[in-house]
């Protein structure tokens, strides 16, 4: 009961951790396409 349950625990941990590298990911890219398009503008 305890294993199974700190097995879901893990996993929804891994998941959140998971999509705010994603979102990181994004924004990140998403502000290097800003700025290169600003610089191309410029």
């Amino acid at each position: 009961m305890e294993f199974s349950l700190l097995n879901v625990l893990y996993s929804i941990h891994f998941n959140v951790n998971y999509i705010q590298l994603c979102n990181y990911y994004m924004m990140s890219v998403t502000l290097s396409l800003i700025c290169f398009l600003g610089y191309l503008l410029h």
